[in-house]
C-alpha cells in the first residue's frame, strides 16, 4: 500500500494572460497524481438605479443570450477555460471553487481547507501585495508566475526578506502546452 501524499496545488484564477500562465505552470507541478483547486474570489458589487436599467434594455436586446451578462456565468466561463487550459498541458485533477470574498480570505481559507502544498498566482513583475500578504500568512508556498517573462518567483516570508530586498526567479516556465 503507497502512502504518499498527492500533492495539492491551490490556484488563483481570475481570467487574466497572468492567470492563464499559472494555470500552465500548476498543471505541471501537479502532474498526473496531483490535485489543482482552481479558485475565484467574487466580490458583490453594488449597482445602481442607472446601471440596472442598463442592464435590462441590454438583456431585451441580447434575448437568449442574455445570460451572458450575469456575472455567474462569466465566472464559470474563466473556470472552464482555466480547467481546459490545465487539460491542455496533461491529464490533471482540477476542482473549480467559487467563492464571495476578497481573494486573500479565500484563497488563505481554500487552502487551509485544502491542506494545499503550494498556491500558485499569475503576476506581472514580481510578487504582488496580495501575494506577499499571502506568503506570509497562508502557511503554504507561495509561486508567482510572471505573465511577460514565465519566470518563476518564490514569494519569501517577512522574515527571510529581511535579508534581501530583491526577488529572485528559480526558473522559467515554457506555457505552450506540449504536444503528442
Amino acid at each position: 500500500m503507497n502512502n504518499e501524499r498527492v500533492p495539492r496545488v491551490v490556484l488563483g484564477v481570475s481570467g487574466t494572460d497572468a492567470s492563464a500562465n499559472a494555470v500552465a505552470y500548476a498543471s505541471m507541478v501537479t502532474g498526473v497524481r496531483g490535485e489543482m483547486m482552481l479558485v475565484s474570489a467574487v466580490r458583490r458589487t453594488r449597482r445602481s438605479a442607472w446601471s440596472r436599467r442598463e442592464e435590462h434594455a441590454w438583456a431585451d436586446a441580447l434575448g437568449a443570450d442574455a445570460h451572458q451578462l450575469a456575472d455567474a456565468w462569466q465566472i464559470t466561463e474563466i473556470q472552464r477555460e482555466a480547467r481546459e487550459a490545465a487539460q491542455a498541458h496533461g491529464p490533471v485533477s482540477t476542482h473549480e471553487v467559487i467563492r464571495e470574498g476578497d481573494p486573500f480570505t479565500v484563497l488563505r481559507d481554500v487552502c487551509d481547507e485544502m491542506r494545499a502544498d503550494q498556491l500558485v498566482l499569475g503576476g506581472n513583475g514580481g510578487p504582488s501585495r496580495l501575494a506577499r500578504r499571502l506568503g506570509k500568512q497562508s502557511g503554504v508556498d507561495v509561486v508567482v508566475i510572471d505573465s511577460a517573462s514565465g519566470l518563476v518567483i518564490p514569494v519569501e516570508p517577512a522574515r527571510a526578506r529581511r535579508a534581501t530586498s530583491t526577488w529572485s526567479p528559480v526558473g522559467r516556465v515554457s506555457m505552450a502546452p506540449e504536444r503528442a
